[in-house]
């Protein structure tokens, strides 16, 4: 999707019954259920034909969707517009604000797209441990970690996500940041000390014990469910991730900006989304019924 003119509103701008919004998502609950939230303001307080596409794939998958026009509108997160989507900036910007308003600047000269209203809340990543671990080896931040990898110790286990494993603000950024020998972390990936498994299975693989540590986010209900201690990213490399809707130019409206624009307040902080998560992650609920009855709660729908 090319760079275009984004303040020219849509043809259908005075009335929606004409305009087509394929909803998308990336592949983890969060993500979904934002969509939803999305995808059922839209369809009940425009004239928009809203079409089901959520849980589309990870993030490279979901953004070459919206980059191709497969999806018009899904969610996405400031510092992953920033460092991971196209041009993959290589320095965070410090402040919520800032990170938001650097991102949408760049996003929206770059890309045919328009940034909406960040939620208040941050979903940023972690890795997460049980406090035995921490207690047993003294790691309480990420430079801890690294230490004790590069002084040659590779018995403790990660768990990390396929996606995670390759974003530059993932694993490879990571252990760059922090300074992980080079022949220490083959050693330590040789020894299975690095776990890739399928998205949203990390907490379980610590739960398990079959992982020591496990990259999470920091919204996600098995944190408190399973009594996980986040590792202190102490030398900052994580920028603020605030969730974002983001949305093709040539879909974008008044009226549909304003619905879009109702749902992050909404939510408002942190753990009210850990608690729509939990719902569907630990208590099995679909996650269009989660977005739908939060809507109704809220009086958005």
């Amino acid at each position: 999707m090319l760079a275009g003119c984004s303040s020219v509103e849509n043809p259908g701008a005075d009335g929606d019954d004409s305009l087509e919004i394929v909803v998308g998502s990336k592949n983890f609950t969060e993500s979904i259920i934002l969509s939803y939230m999305a995808y059922e303001v839209l369809d009940a307080n425009t004239d928009a034909s809203v079409v089901d596409e959520t849980n589309y794939g990870n993030n490279a998958e979901t953004w070459g969707a919206f980059e191709n026009s497969t999806i018009d509108l899904y969610w996405d997160y400031t510092g992953t517009l920033w460092l991971t989507n196209p041009p993959q900036n290589d320095e965070p910007v410090i402040g919520q604000e800032e990170q938001y308003e650097a991102v949408k600047e760049e996003a929206e000269a770059e890309h045919d797209l328009e940034v909406l209203d960040m939620a208040p809340f941050e979903n940023t990543w972690a890795i997460v441990a049980d406090q035995e671990t921490i207690d047993e080896t003294d790691i309480e931040t990420l430079s801890d970690l690294a230490a004790y990898v590069n002084d040659g110790n590779y018995d403790l286990s990660v768990a990390v996500e396929d996606d995670f494993y390759e974003r530059n603000d993932g694993w490879p950024g990571l252990t760059e940041h922090y300074g992980f020998d080079d022949e220490a972390l083959a050693e330590w990936e040789a020894a299975d000390g690095v776990v890739v498994v399928n998205v949203g299975l990390t907490y379980d693989e610590v739960e398990l014990g079959t992982a020591d540590l496990g990259i999470a986010y920091s919204t996600n209900a098995q944190l408190a469910t399973y009594n996980l201690e986040l590792l202190e990213d102490d030398e900052y490399f994580w920028p603020a991730y605030n969730p974002i809707p983001v949305i093709a130019a040539d879909k974008s409206t008044p009226d549909i900006r304003d619905e879009l624009n109702r749902i992050g307040p909404a939510i408002g902080g942190p753990g009210t989304m850990q608690e729509l998560n939990a719902r569907v992650d630990v208590d099995g609920e679909d996650p269009q019924d989660v977005a739908n009855s939060f809507l109704s709660d809220q009086g958005l729908i």
